[in-house]
């Protein structure tokens, strides 16, 4: 008998927009999440509400890790253009150095975010019901540009459950039902390339 392939499962996280949150006393800025947890197609049989906190340090995280970035494609394009015979007195490895520090600043602000306190219990309710071996699709839904362009993938998480896949949306999506095509069958999203 063909076997009937398993049913993956969906993670949404959807960040409400940062608004200040009360913790005690005192206010205190960051976001509210929802988190919903449930087999691909179904209603969500977990779904919890919690917070994050503010993200403004992974803001200038994010925008040093986009400069250094930038600092390389701009040395790579002066590089190109530079006849063979001159010297250009550029090492790359002095221009890739700040670019892989910068990153791992970002990715250690991502992880200390995602794993701050206020995150936990979404985070406990996120490993609970969640196998390493599932096939996992991660919605990362928010209204939120700086949100929606952070290399989320770079968070621990992604480490424990190698099958999940990060899916940023806005705040509001339609979910489209299956065309009928082979879930064996290859798609083609896009491909990328220079002239060479």
């Amino acid at each position: 008998p063909a076997k009937t392939p398993a049913v993956g499962k969906r993670v949404v996280l959807k960040v409400m927009d940062p608004v200040q949150l009360s913790t005690g006393l005192s206010g205190v800025g960051g976001c509210q999440v929802m988190l919903q947890i449930g087999l691909e197609g179904a209603l969500p049989h977990v779904e919890v509400i919690g917070e994050l906190p503010d993200f403004s340090a992974i803001a200038h995280h994010y925008s040093e890790w986009k400069q250094a970035y930038g600092q390389i494609v701009h040395c790579l394009d002066t590089r190109i253009q530079a006849p063979g015979s001159q010297i250009t007195n550029i090492s790359f490895q002095e221009i890739l150095f700040p670019c892989q520090q910068a990153a791992r600043q970002l990715k250690l602000a991502i992880n200390q975010w995602l794993d701050s306190p206020r995150f936990r219990k979404l985070k406990e309710q996120l490993l609970e019901p969640l196998q390493t071996t599932d096939s996992i699709r991660v919605f990362w839904q928010t209204s939120d540009p700086l949100l929606r362009q952070l290399p989320l993938q770079m968070w621990r998480w992604f480490d424990r459950y190698s099958k999940a896949e990060l899916i940023v949306t806005g705040a509001t999506y339609r979910h489209q039902h299956s065309t009928g095509q082979s879930p064996n069958e290859i798609r083609i999203l896009s491909v990328l390339g220079d002239r060479t």
